[in-house]
């Protein structure tokens, strides 16, 4: 297998967030960093990606960037294989959770996403949703009951509403909801709901089982909480320079650029490897 390293540590994969990290501020990707990830490429790295869009929203980056290992999609709960055109794994929440969280005091507060396979539900519509949720369906419906849905079936729950309002309940929705949940702040205006156990890291360690190589050999990039734990138990964690300070903070580096000019520091790392 190619790889390149130094020392002790092969690097193996790299595995890359999206938004805010990869793609620039327009949701694209600029073409110096397309020739970047070549570079990394020609240096004997393969190339994926996990991010917390769903497979339609991110087909177009598969091919821009010519990806042909597994991507990590909806924040850890599903594995694509863009060459086999396949999920490889799937996970989805228990009934009772979801009902657990449509029935919290939060709903109303927030718009609520509920992704039940390849569609989107909105409930309870407020100004201030994120444009994450109309971006990231593929078609999206109102409902006015949820509970009429197909809840053995949901991938996914977002809250979306103004900053300011989930700084109210965010604490407030980690505690209460812990046990039916993974919960993280994915950004600004959008707390997410997946089902428990299941984030980046967990699925980048599913991933890692798939391909048969280990976690030491992996090297991550991102720039939110919901990168957090794919940073923290990849063997490199990268923080790109516009990350939040908690994700700096678990990263072995650093880089001083934003979103995806970072690339071009990163293969400066790349080749003094062996020193890390």
């Amino acid at each position: 297998m190619n790889c390149l390293g130094g020392g002790s540590r092969v690097i193996k994969l790299l595995v890359t967030d999206l938004d805010g990290t990869l793609l620039d501020k327009d949701h694209l990707v600029n073409r110096c960093v397309a020739s970047t990830l070549e570079k990394i490429r020609s240096m004997g790295l393969d190339i994926t990606f996990a991010t917390g869009r769903a497979l339609h929203a991110t087909k177009p980056y598969t091919e821009a960037l010519n990806i042909e290992k597994p991507v990590i999609l909806l924040n850890g709960a599903r594995i694509y294989d863009p060459v086999a055109d396949k999920y490889l794994v799937q996970y989805r929440f228990q009934k009772s959770s979801v009902v657990r969280i449509l029935n919290s005091e939060f709903t109303k507060r927030a718009t609520v996403g509920i992704f039940i396979e390849d569609e989107t539900y909105l409930w309870n519509v407020h100004t201030g949703a994120s444009d994450y949720i109309y971006r990231d369906a593929m078609t999206y419906r109102s409902t006015k009951d949820p509970f009429s849905l197909d809840l053995n079936s949901v991938v996914k729950i977002v809250f979306s509403s103004f900053p300011e309002v989930l700084n109210d309940i965010y604490e407030s929705c980690k505690f209460e909801l812990r046990n039916a949940a993974e919960i993280v702040r994915s950004e600004r205006d959008l707390i997410e709901f997946l089902p428990p156990g299941v984030n980046k890291g967990t699925a980048l360690e599913k991933l890692c089982s798939l391909l048969e190589i280990k976690m030491e050999n992996v090297i991550a990039v991102g720039d939110s909480l919901n990168d957090l734990q794919m940073i923290k138990k990849a063997g490199v964690g990268v923080a790109v320079g516009n990350a939040s300070e908690e994700v700096k903070r678990v990263s072995k580096i650093v880089l001083g650029a934003n979103r995806g000019e970072g690339f071009k520091e990163l293969i400066e790392h790349l080749q003094r490897l062996g020193e890390i």
